[in-house]
């Protein structure tokens, strides 16, 4: 009885699917977690505007992603605050004791002191000074400036405080970014992943 050959088993062709296979999860699984840290560093930038006052173009834009790459051993994305906008953004965050040479919201007030409201009317909608508050409290009527702070002229010699400049402030944490992130990407990490892994899968099947 003669042997016939029943079936032809290429090896080689069979390992270099498998490669392909295994190229394609590991850029599926990058492209994932990319696409997941670019939706939430856009969400963050976002919720800067409403948790800061006025933040600058600067600020905003410190917020960056660092790429997972699928030549890594293990695949990872992350969203940071650059170092430069971090370093006076910690006190948003982590709240704390901070003084003149410690804190950066001062920054942009209009005075080289923490500026502190004192009326009211001073307050913007986060209940801060904000930014460029000295100048704009100057803009008003019978307003002068002394090293205490900013005050306004009333009727039969009195005064009243619009700002007071001290040298140390207790902050409460305002920016959460580690929260938001991480309740923005908790749920949304794994779909992206297992859709993007799919997707690459599909094209390698098919080329």
């Amino acid at each position: 009885m003669t042997s016939r050959t029943l079936a032809a088993i290429d090896a080689r062709a069979a390992l270099r699917g498998m490669s392909k296979i295994g190229e394609a999860t590991e850029f599926g699984v990058a492209r994932g977690l990319n696409d997941v840290a670019f939706q939430a560093m856009r969400f963050e930038r976002g919720n800067m505007q409403k948790r800061l006052d006025r933040p600058s173009r600067f600020t905003i834009t410190g917020t960056q992603v660092y790429r997972a790459d699928k030549g890594q051993a293990v695949p990872e994305a992350a969203v940071f605050i650059e170092g430069k906008r971090a370093k006076y953004l910690r006190a948003q965050e982590e709240g704390g004791t901070q003084t003149r040479a410690s804190i950066g919201a001062s920054r942009g007030s209009g005075s080289s002191a923490i500026v502190i409201p004192v009326a009211q009317e001073m307050e913007n909608a986060l209940g801060s000074a904000g930014r460029n508050a000295v100048k704009r409290a100057l803009r008003l009527s019978g307003t002068y400036q002394t090293a205490d702070g900013v005050f306004r002229r009333k009727g039969g010699g009195a005064s009243q405080m619009l700002l007071a400049f001290v040298e140390r402030i207790r902050l409460k944490p305002r920016l959460h970014f580690v929260d938001d992130v991480t309740e923005f990407v908790r749920p949304r990490i794994g779909p992206a992943v297992a859709r993007s892994v799919d997707r690459a899968l599909a094209r390698a099947v098919r080329s």
